[in-house]
């Protein structure tokens, strides 16, 4: 019994002493490929590997097409993967950037709070990364006075005053000027300009439009290329036609107009990578 364990161990010894060697080899979207040992895997967020001459590498999974593992070449010496901090001559991790053609898309969908009402749906139409198109549709209340001449003081009981909840269409673009990777928050942003038209339509010929500009900005987080969350905030006017305004009912004069605040944050998600 004692000569069979020693040659089961022998055995077990000698398929280990000659088995080959395995290396973890990345395919990058870019075409590239590393090989080596990878030795730290945080997904969604990144990935380092350590390459056979030594060198770290470290990338987001947005940049990874597949990870794949294949036989090491002869002579191959496994490589260490926890490295004695005291060598001098360790190299320090290399940050590879991400790509910011790998995150968006061409048409995207969401859900957005503000942007000219309460709720609403946007639909986004990126034509490249500098512009886009954006058009949805929201709900929100409304104050007005169905008679333009009416007063606070004589109407006491409020009756010529609606507040109905109502849809209210919205359209524009962006326009953006900057992008920038934020390496310690794994953030990527782009910041611009946004211009949008808005109309609202309700009974008593009521009708509302709004012309909106402001500042924008779309923020990715590096392992989530395909979703982003835009904020915007800005001001414009808002004309009312067939009843009086807002302004108008407080001040008990015809005003047709009112100054706005815009303002969203909107979670979007692309359905559609490529761009046109």
């Amino acid at each position: 019994m004692k000569r069979f364990c020693l040659l089961v161990v022998a055995m077990i010894l000698s398929v280990c002493a000659f088995a080959q060697a395995k290396v973890d080899v990345v395919y990058l979207k870019n075409g590239s490929i590393i090989k080596g040992l990878i030795t730290e895997q945080m997904p969604p967020a990144r990935l380092t590997i350590k390459t056979l001459d030594g060198s770290v590498f470290i990338f987001t999974y947005a940049q990874i097409d597949r990870i794949e593992r294949e036989n090491a070449p002869e002579g191959y010496v496994p490589i260490e993967v926890a490295p004695d901090p005291k060598r001098a001559d360790e190299k320090e991790p290399e940050y590879i950037p991400p790509h910011f053609e790998d995150y968006g898309g061409s048409v995207a969908v969401g859900v957005s709070l503000g942007g000219g009402g309460l709720v609403g749906v946007p639909v986004r139409l990126s034509f490249s990364r500098k512009f886009a198109l954006e058009a949805g549709i929201f709900v929100r209340p409304f104050v007005y006075s169905k008679d333009p001449n009416a007063s606070i003081a004589e109407d006491e009981d409020f009756s010529q005053y609606r507040i109905p909840v109502l849809p209210h269409f919205s359209g524009g673009f962006d326009v953006f000027f900057a992008e920038r990777n934020y390496r310690r928050s794994e953030k990527i942003t782009k910041n611009g300009m946004c211009f949008r038209i808005g109309a609202t339509f309700g009974s008593d010929d009521f009708t509302r439009t709004t012309f909106i500009a402001g500042w924008t900005r779309e923020k990715f987080d590096v392992a989530r290329p395909q979703r982003s969350m835009i904020n915007a905030f800005g001001g414009g006017l808002a004309f009312y036609g067939g009843v009086n305004s807002p302004l108008g009912i407080f001040f008990d004069a015809e005003i047709p107009f009112i100054p706005v605040i815009y303002w969203k944050v909107h979670w979007n998600y692309y359905v559609r990578k490529e761009r046109r």
